[in-house]
């Protein structure tokens, strides 16, 4: 039954309404020295999935710990994101740009998905918002050792000054790719890179998430990375909360784990308590900087969804690990 809510929760947002596709390259190369900070990944080892935390600081809060009502409601709070691509993500779809976007889109709404059930829908209405979706500049490659770390690093070199980007408020930045990457400190594969408690608007150049985007559990990937962006630590690192593996923040990934628990509901209680002014705007609606069409999801809309209908290679043979 767990294996059949996970498929389901992907499959009700393909059946959707139309969307005209546009995308954008940006050109401008920008290569800057900076010793990156604590980063948390995935990594598969025999059948189970696991994800770790590496040289982590301890969560940063923009200011002092405030005790609140637990009734706190904070609101619309707007995930504006960017969106990019590698040549291997779409070589699955065969080029075919308006398959690769319908599953973009399934995925980002399967993951805003998440954020608007229980118990987070009771700290805020979730809006993932796409600002744009781009194919990332030729010149951005993985070394032959897959590293996954190395990638999002020149992605983050590549783009984090880009003009564009600094012209409008986001929360952060995911490349989708299709490589089957590693972490360059093991030899097991990964699922997923992202540095903690950093969101663009504080600190751009931390706020680079990289997915593998070679299944339909992409979704819960980009769910997971963007919750430790917002300061979500895995439930089991929490040592004063008693939270099973059962749930999104867990260090293993598998079958029924759509769900956050109520250790990263409370951690994101707390980050939205003491968030000061700046951070705040970061999570207000903001019109684009350019006048590329916004998508938004949580979509159920049919007038409004773009269309994300699809027939996916990546759906095909879908094992469970």
């Amino acid at each position: 039954m767990e294996q059949l809510y996970s498929l389901l929760l992907i499959f009700t947002t393909y059946y959707l309404c139309t969307f005209i596709i546009r995308t954008s390259i940006v050109s401008q190369s920008i290569l800057i020295n900076d010793n990156h900070r604590g980063h948390s990944f995935m990594h598969r080892k025999e059948s189970l999935i696991r994800i770790d935390l590496v040289d982590i600081d301890d969560i940063e809060f923009e200011g002092k710990p405030i005790m609140g009502n637990h009734e706190n409601h904070f609101g619309n709070i707007y995930l504006n994101l960017f969106l990019f691509y590698d040549e291997p993500l779409i070589r699955r779809f065969h080029h075919d740009k308006q398959k690769l976007y319908r599953f973009i889109y399934a995925v980002t709404n399967s993951a805003s998905l998440s954020y608007n059930n229980l118990p987070m829908k009771q700290l805020a209405q979730f809006h993932f918002v796409i600002l744009d979706i781009q194919q990332i500049h030729d010149s951005i490659k993985i070394d032959d050792k897959a590293d996954g770390e190395q990638y999002r690093q020149s992605f983050r070199q590549f783009y984090q000054l880009n003009e564009t980007m600094q012209q409008q408020r986001y929360a952060a930045t995911i490349l989708l790719t299709g490589y089957n990457f590693r972490f360059r400190r093991n030899k097991t594969d990964t699922q997923g890179l992202a540095t903690v408690g950093h969101i663009a608007c504080n600190r751009p150049m931390e706020s680079f998430i990289l997915v593998e985007a070679r299944s339909y559990r992409t979704a819960f990937i980009m769910a997971h990375e963007l919750g430790h962006v917002l300061s979500m630590y895995h439930d089991e690192e929490i040592p004063e909360t008693s939270c099973s593996t059962n749930y999104i923040m867990s260090s293993t990934t598998g079958p029924g784990k759509t769900q956050f628990s109520i250790c990263s509901y409370l951690q994101l209680k707390q980050y939205f308590l003491v968030m000061n002014e700046k951070t705040k705007k970061c999570f207000h609606y903001s019109p684009p900087a350019t006048n590329v069409k916004m998508i938004q999801f949580p979509c159920n809309d049919h007038h409004h969804c773009p269309k994300m209908i699809y027939q996916s290679p990546l759906m095909n043979n879908v094992k469970w690990h």
